[in-house]
């Protein structure tokens, strides 16, 4: 069952276009969706359906590109480092325009939906900006700074005497932020800057929220472009030694099915 809460607005009425825009044009809102996009113009149909109301956030050499894809209206910058640059240049410019929540996604999101018993409902876009609208509520209610969406992995792996999954879902886009209190990623790592990123806030706050009715999908075969461009083997090793060296015993590494090593969250917690 969605929730709704009336007390924050909805964000004003943006144009169906690829109009430029500034971060000040929006200042005020009680929260904005915003896409960070690389490389990806010609794959952002179904992203940009699903969040009809959101702005894109692109680097401004490739704005050509986007005013041909579009139909949400565009926010160029000029960051070079990765993800964590790019993000922590959406928190900035939301804080300083006084826009209160930031929901990022990522540009490869193919569905939003939810779980009713075993089975996966697919939201209509209002629904979609009624969860977010309920995220925020929830975040003003208990005073935190960060909520999470769910994805598949963290439904499967969910159980109640394991509520901690810190690692996975920022790196796949599907987040509110509090921008003005909202730490900052560690630029350069292009590797696990998301897991640093969510142990950082709960060493801070002690917990963070994990929405488990909702979950927002990928599209996998979108894997070009986005962050990859900045990854390597190297980077990857020395992203890996930073995280074991700054989180010591609370870090484990894993191997999943496909092989990929990820970060995991190895310390104890007692859900109270």
């Amino acid at each position: 069952m969605i929730l709704t809460f009336p007390i924050l607005t909805l964000p004003m009425e943006v144009p169906m276009s690829s109009e430029l825009k500034n971060f000040s044009d929006y200042a005020n809102l009680d929260y904005l969706i915003v896409i960070p996009s690389k490389g990806r113009a010609k794959n952002i149909d179904a992203v940009q359906a699903i969040f009809p109301n959101a702005v894109l956030f692109v680097h401004e050499d490739e704005l050509a590109d986007y005013k041909k894809s579009s139909t949400l209206p565009i926010i160029t910058h000029n960051r070079t480092h990765g993800y964590g640059d790019v993000v922590n240049a959406i928190f900035s410019e939301c804080a300083n325009n006084k826009i209160r929540y930031v929901a990022v996604f990522d540009d490869d999101k193919a569905r939003f939906s939810s779980m009713v018993g075993n089975h996966e409902r697919r939201l209509t876009t209002e629904q979609v900006e009624q969860a977010i609208v309920n995220g925020c509520q929830v975040m003003e209610d208990m005073d935190c700074y960060l909520y999470l969406f769910s994805t598949a992995s963290s439904i499967i792996k969910y159980q109640q005497s394991e509520p901690f999954k810190v690692g996975f879902s920022l790196p796949q886009g599907a987040f509110i932020a509090r921008s003005e209190k909202i730490g900052r990623f560690r630029v350069g790592m292009h590797h696990y800057e998301d897991f640093d990123f969510c142990m950082d806030y709960i060493a801070k706050y002690r917990y963070m929220i994990i929405e488990m009715r909702f979950l927002c999908i990928s599209n996998g075969q979108l894997n070009s472009g986005g962050c990859n461009s900045f990854r390597s083997s190297d980077n990857e090793r020395s992203s890996r030694e930073y995280v074991i060296k700054k989180w010591k015993n609370c870090v484990r590494f894993v191997k999943n099915a496909g092989g990929v090593i990820r970060p995991m969250f190895a310390g104890s917690r007692v859900q109270k």
